[in-house]
């Protein structure tokens, strides 16, 4: 999972389409949301994020239980 200082609308922009299976799992804030997804795809998101100046920080899970990933546990 990663936390993303920004808006929903800006993160679906930095990140149209979502990389690999990665989708917003939480609306924290009007600034803040939680993205989820596979490892992999949400390392890419975090990368993509930065490249535009967004912080993002790594949320070590043992499952996303916000995605369709903890329903095919």
């Amino acid at each position: 999972m990663l936390a993303v200082l920004a808006g929903a609308a800006e993160v679906r922009r930095a990140l149209e389409p979502f990389p690999d299976g990665v989708g917003l799992a939480a609306l924290n804030s009007p600034g803040q949301v939680v993205l989820s997804g596979p490892t992999h795809g949400v390392a890419l998101a975090a990368e993509q994020l930065a490249a535009r100046g967004l912080s993002a920080l790594p949320l070590p899970v043992e499952v996303a239980w916000h995605s369709g990933l903890a329903h095919a546990q």
